[in-house]
């Protein structure tokens, strides 16, 4: 029981001596790193995140309801895990509308045939394609083909 992070910390408990601390909180990031699954440089961030938390509220666990330290530490290191992933996301997601303009490109309204060129004016409009196609007495389908020929043949 020693070796497990339960018995680790009821050893600090009793001595709290900068020794069983230093064991005890290299065992947490260890387990943090080898818990997380993520790439190398996450997962070592990860780790020492959740050593730095551990670490700053060791003195206060017994307050928090969980029923062992073991436990304590996974949640802590899925809470971790979640924000990480929450930042990258929001990182992406900033990116995406740089990526988008720099590899939209803009056509002329002018440069499409008479008959595309009023479907582009509705559409720009704001109505939708059923409502275009209503408008000019065409199936959503073929106003959809068309649409997607006409696409295809700016795009080349």
């Amino acid at each position: 029981m020693a070796n497990t992070l339960d018995g680790l910390y009821e050893i600090w408990l009793k001595d709290q001596t900068d020794i069983t601390l230093t064991a005890l909180l290299e065992a947490v990031r260890t387990r943090a790193r080898q818990s997380s699954n993520d790439r190398p440089n996450d997962s070592e961030d990860i780790a020492q995140n959740v050593s730095l938390i551990v670490w700053q509220h060791l003195q206060d666990f017994r307050q928090y309801t969980f029923d062992s330290f073991e436990r304590w530490h996974s949640v802590i290191v899925k809470n971790e895990r979640k924000k990480r992933f929450a930042d990258k996301l929001h990182v992406s997601s900033e990116c995406i509308p740089e990526r988008a303009a720099e590899d939209h490109s803009y056509i002329d309204i002018s440069d499409l045939p008479d008959d595309m060129k009023e479907v582009a004016v509705s559409m720009l409009a704001g109505h939708s394609l059923k409502e275009t196609a209503q408008r000019f007495s065409l199936k959503e389908g073929t106003l959809r083909q068309r649409l997607l020929a006409y696409r295809k043949a700016l795009t080349k």
